[in-house]
């Protein structure tokens, strides 16, 4: 099973786009030959690198992928994050990043305490991370945590509802890589590492549904027994570091394309100018139904 992760906007309050999107995008293999299928067709114009690009696709084209990719059985589920970079003050994106970074390092503090040295060592690193990084990046981050939450929530409804296949075993969630940079911070961090930990300790912000979903799973499904400790504690960091790749690249990927082109439309349709791509948008929903609808961002807040 895969996942793929695109986004439209770069998250800054500059940008001409009012609302930048996260979109993550499960396909099984009829639905990406469907996709393969379409972008075929699809002319030099709209491609770069060998790819198609959704910014690069008209409306007439937005609209054709919506009708014969995601209209046809079997179904491609969306799950759109929506974040408004110009919402945010320069504040209040300040006091979030020290809320986050200052939870990381009391994780690493009880890391230390419990003597895993290793976990205090990547939460310390991610707190000293995130304090450095700019807006933008962490305006992502948050983003891109609430998606991959989100994403991982849907797989594990699904299977918690409708019995468990061996496919999970094999989950996989691919990101089209995005280069993100802390000034002056000695060593690195990896993006998969700051959302592993920043789920690890904002869950419950970043998607509050999943803390009850994963309590009453069944100690027998297949992800419980691989993640879950003996006193039913879930293993948060190794999980999200084991089936995410945020290193991907897009051409490699169909999902993280679909996602693009879906990322596109959302993108485009929250300009109030584009009726027209808002009707796209409509019909994207009204295909897949609630995941279809744009989930917001909320960021940490101190004092939670």
């Amino acid at each position: 099973m895969r996942i793929g992760i695109d986004e439209s906007g770069d998250f800054t309050r500059h940008s001409a786009m009012q609302d930048h999107f996260s979109v993550a995008i499960e396909a099984r293999s009829g639905s990406l030959e469907r996709f393969r299928r379409w972008e075929s067709s699809v002319g030099k114009e709209q491609r770069s690198g060998g790819e198609v690009k959704g910014s690069l696709l008209t409306t007439e084209q937005l609209a054709c992928f919506v009708n014969d990719v995601l209209a046809p059985e079997p179904p491609i589920r969306l799950r759109p994050v929506l974040l408004r970079p110009t919402a945010e003050s320069p504040e209040s994106v300040n006091s979030s990043r020290h809320a986050t970074a200052d939870q990381l390092e009391a994780e690493a503090q009880a890391a230390r305490a419990a003597g895993d040295l290793r976990a205090a060592g990547e939460a310390q690193q991610c707190a000293r991370w995130i304090r450095a990084l700019n807006d933008s990046d962490y305006l992502w981050l948050n983003a891109m945590s609430t998606c991959v939450g989100a994403a991982i929530y849907d797989v594990f409804l699904d299977s918690d509802a409708g019995g468990y296949s061996e496919e999970l075993r094999h989950l996989k969630i691919v990101v089209d890589q995005r280069k993100i940079r802390a000034n002056n911070v000695p060593g690195k961090t990896a993006a998969v590492q700051a959302v592993a930990w920043f789920l690890q300790v904002d869950s419950a912000q970043a998607f509050p549904a999943m803390a009850p979903l994963l309590r009453r799973m069944a100690d027998a499904h297949p992800l419980a027994e691989q993640w879950r400790t003996l006193d039913r504690k879930w293993r948060v960091v190794p999980l999200i570091e084991a089936i995410c790749d945020f290193s991907a690249r897009s051409i490699d990927h169909p999902a993280i394309r679909i996602a693009d082109v879906v990322a596109t439309i959302y993108g485009r349709a929250s300009r109030r100018e584009d009726s027209a791509v808002r009707q796209v948008r409509h019909r994207c929903e009204a295909l897949v139904g609630g995941s279809g609808m744009s989930l917001w961002v909320r960021l940490a807040r101190t004092g939670r």
